[in-house]
């Protein structure tokens, strides 16, 4: 984003927003990491699921994981 004289990087859409929904959701949910469901479907182990959270912009509940 940006212009000639001055270029930034940066992401932006639903993926970024879930994330730093994830990350602000760790310490109400009393745990270090929060796992997706999308993360979930690829991740090789074995997760705790946890009780969805709700989240901004979001109209149906997230469901999430920890490790």
């Amino acid at each position: 984003m940006g212009s000639e004289q001055r270029f930034d990087y940066t992401a932006i859409g639903d993926a970024v927003n879930i994330a730093a929904r994830l990350e602000s959701g760790t310490k109400a949910a009393g745990v270090d990491v929060l796992i997706g469901s999308s993360t979930q479907k690829g991740f090789k182990g074995t997760l705790r699921p946890l009780p969805p959270i709700e989240a901004k912009g979001k109209a149906e509940k997230l469901k999430v994981y920890t490790i």
